[in-house]
C-alpha cells in the first residue's frame, strides 16, 4: 500500500510526536510573537567559560517521573490544509511512547515507539509500518532516535549527544548554539539553537536542523504547568518550515505515575505501507 498523504501527515507528526479545534487563536501566535521579540531586545553577552558547566546544569534538569498520560488537543497544518486530532498519550520513561489518534471520536491509528522500533497502523485504510527509525532520514529527511522524541515532549535536552555550546546570556534567558552537534551512538548531527528561560526555568525555543539533510524543525513552548510537583509543558508547537508543516497541541487531563496501555496488536488482514513513491 503506498503511503498516502493522510499517512504521511500521521505519521511525521507521530514520529516528531506530539499533541483543536480553538487551539490556533489569535492571541496565542500574538504570545509567541511577543516572546520572542522580547527576547530579541535584550542585551546579550558571552557567558564565562568557568560557568559554563553551571549553564548546562540547568539546560540538563530534567522532569522526575516514571510514567506520564495525557489526552492531547493537535490541529496540524499542511499547505492551506487543516487537521484536528485528539491523541491519548502514554510515556513509560526512557522505554516506551503509546499514542492512540483519533478523529471525532473514532479512532484513526496507534503507534507504539520503544528504543529501537516503531510500530504504526491506521485503521483507516488498514496498513501498517513495523521497523526501526532509519524511515525517518529514508522518508522525510530527518533522523531522529527514542530519546530525542521524549524530549520533544517533555520539553528537556536531547541525551548522549555532546555538548560543544556556544552560550549566551542575558538578564532574562540563556540561548545554548552548536553547529554539528552529534550523538556518536546513533550516528546523528544536528544544527541546534536552545533557548532557556532563567525566570522560569525551562526550554522555551528549540530549533534543530538535520546537518545532512538541513530539514528544520522548530519547537516553541509557550505555556508550562505544575502537576504533582512536576513541571511540564502544556501548549508546545512543532513547525517543519521546508514541507509547511505545522502542529499545535495542548496537554488535558495530564497525569503521573499511573500505567496504562502500551502495546498493540496488527490484524493480519493489515497491509504493510510502501514508502516508494514510485509503487
Amino acid at each position: 500500500m503506498k503511503l498516502n498523504k493522510f499517512n504521511f501527515f500521521i505519521i511525521i507528526f507521530t514520529l516528531l510526536i506530539i499533541s483543536s479545534c480553538n487551539i490556533l487563536k489569535d492571541s496565542t501566535i500574538q504570545t509567541n510573537k511577543t516572546v520572542t521579540d522580547s527576547i530579541q531586545t535584550k542585551t546579550e553577552i558571552q557567558i564565562p567559560k568557568t560557568e559554563d558547566k553551571d549553564a548546562i546544569k540547568l539546560l540538563k534538569k530534567e522532569a522526575n517521573y516514571q510514567w506520564f498520560t495525557t489526552r492531547v488537543k493537535a490541529l496540524i497544518t499542511t499547505d492551506n490544509e487543516s487537521q484536528s486530532v485528539v491523541i491519548f498519550v502514554v510515556n513509560k520513561k526512557d522505554s516506551i511512547i503509546y499514542l492512540n489518534i483519533s478523529k471525532f471520536a473514532i479512532e484513526i491509528s496507534r503507534a507504539v515507539l520503544s528504543k529501537d522500533s516503531v510500530k504504526f497502523m491506521n485503521k483507516l485504510d488498514m496498513t501498517y509500518y513495523v521497523g526501526d527509525y532509519s524511515i525517518f532520514p529514508k522518508k522525510f529527511g530527518v533522523t531522529l532516535n527514542f530519546n530525542m522524541i521524549q524530549s520533544i515532549f517533555t520539553a528537556s535536552d536531547f541525551r548522549q549527544f555532546d555538548d560543544n555550546f556556544n552560550i549566551i546570556g542575558s538578564d532574562s534567558t540563556i540561548t545554548f548554539n552548536q553547529l554539528n552537534r552529534r550523538n556518536k551512538k546513533d550516528n546523528i548531527r544536528i544544527n541546534q539553537s536552545i533557548s532557556y528561560s532563567k525566570q522560569n526555568s525551562n526550554i522555551f525555543l528549540n530549533s534543530i536542523e538535520d546537518a545532512v539533510s538541513q530539514q528544520k524543525a522548530i519547537v516553541t513552548y509557550t505555556q508550562f504547568q505544575n502537576v504533582e510537583n512536576i513541571k511540564f509543558p502544556q501548549f508546545w508547537q512543532i513547525e517543519i518550515p521546508g514541507i509547511k508543516m505545522k502542529a499545535q497541541f495542548l496537554n488535558e487531563s495530564l497525569h503521573f505515575n499511573i500505567e496504562a496501555l502500551t502495546s498493540i496488536r496488527i490484524p493480519d488482514r493489515y497491509k504493510p505501507i510502501s514508502f516508494d513513491e514510485n509503487e
